[in-house]
């Protein structure tokens, strides 16, 4: 017993066996459960905070028990901020223990804990060093070629293309590396092709929006508690699938059963993803402002824009709105009549499962342009190939279904990249993701309708 007045101290390794008891227990045939009390603060902050747990492992480790242990259903009530541990202590199981807390470690360090300041610093300086000396590069080539030197204008088309390739070719393996908004930025960019040279267009369509996924049982214990008040997913999904079909840099999405037999899709938000991106949007803007007599468009308003509407994008809530809507849309005739088959089909959200971190959502048996053009590139397919496949089709759906949302509506989807456009199953075309979307005023939408009466 400590001496009276002097605080009882204990040893990280006992930290360590006490967070992780519960991985041991549920494994140990016969054993008494124990019950594990902490506060209603520590349960609140113990999911996600992995950079906290693993700075404060020697002091804090109860943390880290705390959520996992919830997900074992052990009780929890408040206490004065400590964790107890009720019940006998399987000493003789300490190896075993340990192993389980690593297990535990090993998937929270999965999540990417949120940007530190100096990190924050150092991602903007990362995108600054890579950009400023590509326009700087522009701005000397424009005017040594037009001013000092004698080329003619085949060599000089010659040393233009150099650049393009230079700079492209940098900027494309800056954007992947960060990814997060700059990667969204460059499939933004190779969507102009009236305003970059064909290198940029090439380079920047490439960029895949992608990273590792989250492991399974952080993605379970983010959907329990943004969506199940902390009950285990069994209570709403009969299957699961743990392998996700998709993992971008704001979320990513799971194929699974709910109890009801429904086949739907469940999109989860990366943790700290908000800030990382804010931080980015930031910089971005801050670029474009300073270079923006270089640019050759104002793309300070075009990314101030993005940044607006990007804030729909961290809240699910908002995206199922609009995703609903658009699919209220497309389903009517302009007579309000409902359309036997829409020009594009769009998936709904399910009623009653959508939160700010987790949206629940029908799933869309099919392929999207992005791998269909990887599957053509594995099998030593061109692009042209794949055009001729799906080309008129896909041009008609789109040109009718934005026609409608556009001149109909007035909400339109606002990032149709090939990611987000997919060939269904019976050949049908598709939307996906609709965080990012525009609703016009009903002003700009005659004087649209207008302009397409005076063009054809």
């Amino acid at each position: 017993r400590p001496r009276e007045g002097r605080p009882r101290r204990e040893t990280a390794g006992g930290q360590v066996r006490r967070a992780a008891a519960h991985a041991v227990r549920s494994t140990k045939k016969g054993a008494r459960k124990e019950r594990v009390m902490f506060s209603s603060g520590q349960q609140q902050r113990c999911l996600m905070r992995r950079e906290r747990l693993l700075r404060q492992a020697s002091t804090s480790q109860p943390s880290l028990g705390a959520g996992l242990c919830e997900r074992r259903g052990a009780r929890a009530t408040a206490t004065q901020g400590r964790l107890k541990v009720k019940g006998p202590e399987d000493r003789r199981g300490g190896a075993r223990l340990r192993v389980g807390a690593a297990a535990a470690e090993s998937a929270l360090s999965a999540v990417e804990p949120p940007l530190t300041p100096l990190q924050r610093v150092q991602r903007a300086a990362s995108f600054w060093s890579a950009t400023v000396p590509i326009l700087v590069a522009y701005t000397v080539a424009e005017k040594w070629l037009n001013n000092v030197s004698h080329y003619d204008e085949a060599e000089k088309e010659l040393i233009w293309d150099r650049l393009h390739e230079w700079g492209s070719s940098k900027l494309s393996v800056t954007m992947n590396k960060l990814k997060g908004f700059y990667v969204k930025s460059g499939q933004l960019i190779s969507t102009r092709v009236d305003l970059f040279p064909p290198a940029y267009i090439d380079r920047l369509a490439e960029l895949q929006d992608r990273l590792d996924p989250l492991p399974a049982a952080v993605v379970k214990e983010v959907i329990s508690r943004e969506l199940l008040n902390g009950a285990p997913i069994e209570r709403a999904f009969t299957d699961f699938e743990d392998v996700p079909l998709g993992s971008a840099s704001v979320a990513q999405v799971h194929k699974a059963t709910l109890k009801s037999g429904k086949v739907v899709a469940v999109k989860v938000m990366r943790p700290f993803i908000e800030p990382k991106l804010r931080g980015d949007v930031k910089n971005i803007i801050k670029f474009a402002k300073a270079f923006e007599d270089l640019l050759p468009l104002d793309y300070y308003l075009v990314f101030t824009e993005i940044a607006e509407r990007m804030e729909d994008e961290l809240d699910f809530r908002a995206e199922a709105n609009a995703m609903d809507k658009i699919n209220d849309l497309l389903q009517r005739k302009p007579d309000g009549t409902k359309r036997y088959k829409p020009f594009l089909h769009t998936p709904r959200s399910v009623k009653g499962m959508v939160t700010k971190r987790v949206l629940v959502m029908d799933y869309l048996d099919g392929t999207t342009l992005t791998q269909l053009g990887e599957e053509a590139k594995e099998k030593g397919e061109s692009n042209e190939v794949l055009a001729k496949l799906i080309g008129e089709k896909l041009v008609g759906a789109l040109t009718r279904g934005f026609g409608q949302m556009v001149l109909q509506g007035g909400l339109f989807h606002g990032d149709p990249h090939p990611g987000n456009i997919m060939v269904l199953k019976n050949g049908d075309i598709a939307l996906l993701d609709f965080g990012q979307t525009k609703q016009l005023d009903s002003r700009l939408q005659k004087q649209l309708a207008s302009l397409c009466v005076l063009l054809e």
